[in-house]
C-alpha cells in the first residue's frame, strides 16, 4: 500500500511539474488572449483570396515569428502557393512576384502545441523560357518557439538558383545567382536597362558605379512656345516672351525622383569636366516681337546645343554583376549659345 501511495504521488509530482511548464510557455499567448482565439479563432490566411493587410493585423496580438525572402539574384521569382497557413498568420499575397531586388514578409503567429509548418510554393523564371517550381517551408517549434527555414531534401542549391540563410533558428532567406555570374545589359535592350537601374541602383538596392566613355556632339534640345491665334483680317503683331529651361536627359526611361538619382550617381565623374552642376540644365528668357498672317499662330522656338557622354553602369547585387553598355546622357553645353527660330504655323 505504501508503495502504491507513493507511486501516485510521484506521478501527482510530475504532473504538477508538467502543469508549470505548460504555463511558463503559454504566457505570452495568455497575455494576447490567444485562449479566446483558440476557442473561436478562424483561418485568417487559409484562403488565397485574403490580403495581406487583415492577416498581418491579426497575427499581430499573438505571439509570432516574422520570416523575410529576399530576391538578390537575377531571376524573376513568384510565389504560387501557400499550403497549410497557420490560423491568423500574416501571409504576403498569392502571386506576388519578386522582381531582382524584392522581398516578401511572413509573419506566422505561434500555437502552443499546433503550429503547423507552412509550405510556400515558388515558381522560378531565369528568362530562358524555362520555369522551375520548388518549395520552401516555415517552421516555428510548437514548444519552444524556435524559427526556421527548410526547402526540403536540398541544401540549398536548385540549379541556376542558390538559397542562402537555410537552417535551424532562421528567419531571413536570400535567393542569389551563383558566385561569380556576370551579365551584359547591352544598349539596343534600354528596356532592361531602365528596370535594372531604376528598381536596384536608384532603388538603392545595389551598388552602382558609372565609368565614362566616349563624348561627341549631341541633338539640339527643342522647347517651343506659342502665342494666341490672329483672329483678324490683317497681319498682327504678336511678341511672345517665356523662360526656357533645358535639362539634362538619358537614354534611361524613369520617374523623376528616379533620374535625379541616376544624375546622381554620375555627378562626381563627370563634374570635373562638365562642371558641378552639369545636371542642373540651363535657364534663359527669350522674347521675340513678329508679324502673324490671318488664321495663323506665330511660335518660338529654342534650340539648345548639347553633349552627347556615353558611359557604362556596372550594377552588384549578391552575387550578380550587370554590365550595362552605352548608357547615354544629353547635357546642355553651356559654352554654346542657343538658336532661336520664330515662325507661323496655320491654324
Amino acid at each position: 500500500m505504501t508503495a502504491t501511495h507513493k507511486t501516485a504521488r510521484t506521478a501527482t509530482d510530475g504532473m504538477t511539474g508538467r502543469r508549470r511548464f505548460a504555463l511558463r510557455v503559454l504566457s505570452p499567448v495568455l497575455i494576447a488572449g490567444a485562449f479566446a482565439g483558440l476557442a473561436g479563432a478562424t483561418d485568417v490566411a487559409a484562403a488565397p483570396a485574403r490580403s495581406a493587410g487583415p492577416a498581418l493585423a491579426s497575427a499581430a496580438v499573438h505571439y509570432t515569428q516574422g520570416f523575410d525572402i529576399r530576391n538578390l539574384s537575377s531571376h524573376t521569382i513568384t510565389l504560387s502557393a501557400i499550403d497549410s497557413p497557420g490560423r491568423g498568420d500574416g501571409a504576403p499575397y498569392i502571386g506576388t512576384v519578386l522582381r531582382p531586388g524584392e522581398s516578401l514578409h511572413y509573419e506566422k503567429v505561434w500555437w502552443f502545441g499546433d503550429t503547423p509548418k507552412t509550405k510556400l510554393t515558388f515558381s522560378d523564371d531565369d528568362g530562358s523560357g524555362s520555369v522551375r517550381v520548388f518549395q520552401m517551408e516555415l517552421w516555428v517549434d510548437s514548444f519552444l518557439k524556435t524559427p526556421s527555414i527548410m526547402i526540403p531534401y536540398s541544401d540549398g542549391r536548385l540549379g541556376g538558383l542558390d538559397v542562402q540563410g537555410l537552417g535551424y533558428t532562421s528567419q531571413r532567406a536570400t535567393f542569389v545567382d551563383p558566385f561569380g555570374t556576370s551579365i551584359t545589359v547591352p544598349d539596343a535592350d534600354k528596356q532592361r536597362q531602365a528596370d535594372l537601374l531604376n528598381q536596384l541602383c536608384a532603388g538603392g538596392q545595389a551598388s552602382c558605379t558609372f565609368r565614362p566613355t566616349t563624348t561627341q556632339a549631341g541633338p539640339a534640345l527643342v522647347s517651343r512656345k506659342a502665342s494666341e491665334v490672329n483672329r483678324f483680317a490683317e497681319p498682327l503683331p504678336v511678341t511672345v516672351s517665356d523662360v526656357f529651361t533645358f535639362n539634362a536627359s538619358s537614354s534611361v526611361e524613369g520617374t523623376v525622383s528616379a533620374k535625379m538619382t541616376l544624375f546622381g550617381l554620375v555627378d562626381t565623374t563627370l563634374s570635373a569636366k562638365y562642371g558641378k552642376t552639369w545636371s542642373e540644365g540651363r535657364t534663359g528668357t527669350i522674347s521675340r516681337t513678329f508679324k502673324v498672317s490671318p488664321g495663323h499662330r506665330g511660335y518660338v522656338e529654342v534650340h539648345q546645343p548639347t553633349t552627347r557622354q556615353y558611359g557604362d553602369f556596372t550594377v552588384t547585387m549578391g552575387n550578380t554583376v550587370w554590365h550595362l553598355t552605352n548608357v547615354h546622357f544629353d547635357i546642355p553645353d553651356m559654352s554654346r549659345t542657343p538658336d532661336v527660330v520664330s515662325g507661323e504655323e496655320r491654324i
